[in-house]
């Protein structure tokens, strides 16, 4: 059972001229830019210049190879004979392609299409680059395969084909649509996730398998148990046996964690029949229905435990913990260049105008965000300062749930609201013609500060509620469709960033100026 540990990248954002300088002081943040240039019109831009990817998860990255005539790693899922059959190409059967070390997905019916699919492979909520490259169609009305595994589904057509998708469970399927008959040739299946890096300092994946009757590899994990009546097994490559006949402790534990940090631990209960009990060094939970968990928490200790609580029998599989925002500054990323669609960002053009605004949010963004530590610094610049709100940028959960910088005639109003409970500060900004430089940052439990003009402003106040939930909407210019509250005539630059920013850094950022 893999226990992958990983420390995530926070790196995607806008290149400026002092971008080098950038991301050397502020490794972990998000920049985009959004300006008027020349003229009337709003231009905003944002390059992606740095996603990382982590290691080959997939075990057909390269080629398929096979046992008993079924790809390694996969479960076939309807297959009869010959007709359904998922099969190596080039070992005897009439089915389209040529060549071994390929899979061939057959069936002269529509109905009974064959499927592969790899089970508790995935981390429900993290976001996946899949590139699959298929050879051969030779059915009619096929040639594409589809994955059921992530929000949306994607089709291949013949060649390769990548993409990048938040999965929304833990099984990759990869089967055929279309018409009967299917012959479809797949030569590779890649999976890395995204927004991670690889570390000496946590390799990965730590191991617990057979290797012989009555032996196991632990790896890094300890393994608390009785043989035989409370003991811990694999059942396959990929699930873990917990089982006791009373009370006694059996468990698996780990050290992994550092006190004070925060994680997003996933695991699948595959069976129950008692109780599981996860604890130690996060907040304990009590499981007894079996279904895939995930949940954030801040490490109150080091170790994670998984234990029975009384007689239990519980099949565990998929166990994986990300450390959300790791802020040692050892983060590693790997450059893919600029794409011309202003890369995961999707951003584009506006114009400017009453009902005018743009967006930046994504998936990348999402799986990343921690909205209970972070800052966002901007530099703005307003040709009106009239009475009535504006809204300049906001992070959206819901109605209750939001972080945002607007201005309210000449006063900036920087907010964190969490349960519809408003932390806010005013600002008197002068109403300055030129550029302006404002900093929001928050910490739960803690304070929300904020400052104007590389300095603190106003009166730090302390955070009542957690943020909780997913962002429905990142926007320059509004706070929602509502066209009253648009900032009109306005520019912005804006960095947010997943750490806890100091007065020093923010006086830097001022002082290196709006390049």
């Amino acid at each position: 059972m893999p226990l992958f540990f990983r420390r995530r990248i926070v790196a995607l954002g806008a290149v400026f001229d002092y971008s080098a300088w950038l991301t050397q002081h502020f490794p972990l943040a998000d920049r985009w830019d959004h300006q008027d240039p020349v003229s009337s019109s709003v231009l905003e831009a944002s390059y992606s210049t740095a996603l990382a990817l982590g290691r080959e998860l997939s075990p057909s990255a390269t080629r398929f190879t096979f046992t008993a005539d079924d790809p390694d790693g996969w479960n076939v899922i309807g297959e009869v004979g010959a007709d359904p059959e998922a099969s190596e190409v080039g070992s005897g059967q009439a089915h389209g392609g040529a060549g071994t070390g390929a899979c061939n997905l057959f069936s002269s019916a529509a109905a009974s299409t064959p499927r592969i699919r790899i089970l508790n492979f995935l981390s429900i909520g993290k976001t996946y680059r899949v590139t699959i490259t298929v050879s051969n169609d030779s059915g009619a009305g096929t040639g594409v395969i589809k994955t059921d595994s992530f929000v949306v589904d994607n089709t291949f057509p013949v060649g390769t084909t990548s993409f990048d998708v938040v999965a929304n469970e833990t099984t990759l399927t990869v089967r055929v649509i279309g018409t009967a008959p299917a012959d479809l040739t797949i030569d590779t299946v890649s999976v890395k996730q995204l927004n991670i890096a690889e570390s000496s300092e946590f390799p990965g994946p730590e191991e617990l398998s057979t290797s012989g009757v009555g032996t196991m590899d632990k790896g890094n994990w300890t393994v608390v148990e009785s043989p035989p009546n409370q003991a811990v097994t694999q059942i396959n490559s990929s699930t873990l046996k917990l089982v006791s006949d009373d009370a006694t402790s059996v468990s698996i534990a780990q050290a992994s964690m550092v006190t004070g940090r925060r994680y997003l631990v996933n695991y699948d209960i595959v069976s129950i029949t008692g109780v599981l009990k996860v604890d130690t060094g996060i907040p304990t939970q009590t499981i007894t229905v079996a279904r895939n968990y995930n949940s954030e928490f801040t490490a109150i200790g080091t170790s994670i435990r998984f234990r029975n609580s009384g007689a239990a029998n519980i099949n565990i599989a998929n166990i994986s913990i990300t450390e959300q925002n790791p802020m040692n500054g050892d983060t590693v990323v790997s450059e893919v260049g600029v794409p011309t669609n202003f890369g995961s960002l999707g951003l584009s053009v506006v114009d400017d105008g009453a009902a005018s605004k743009s967006g930046f949010l994504s998936a990348e963004l999402n799986s990343k965000l921690n909205l209970e530590l972070g800052f966002i610094s901007m530099w703005g610049q307003s040709d009106t300062w009239a009475a009535g709100k504006a809204y300049l940028c906001a992070l959206i959960i819901n109605a209750n749930y939001q972080i945002y910088i607007a201005r309210d005639g000449s006063n900036l109003i920087p907010t964190f609201r969490s349960n519809g409970v408003d932390e806010q500060i005013s600002i008197a900004s002068g109403s300055p013609s030129d550029w302006f430089h404002i900093v929001i940052k928050w910490a739960y439990p803690g304070n929300v500060a904020v400052y104007y003009q590389g300095v603190p402003s106003g009166t730090p106040q302390a955070i009542a509620n957690q943020m909780i939930g997913n962002l429905t909407a990142a926007l320059f210019g509004a706070a929602s469709d509502t066209p009253t509250l648009v900032w009109d005539d306005g520019r912005t630059r804006a960095m947010l960033g997943y750490e806890d920013i100091s007065d020093a850094q923010v006086l830097s950022l001022y002082n290196q100026g709006r390049r």
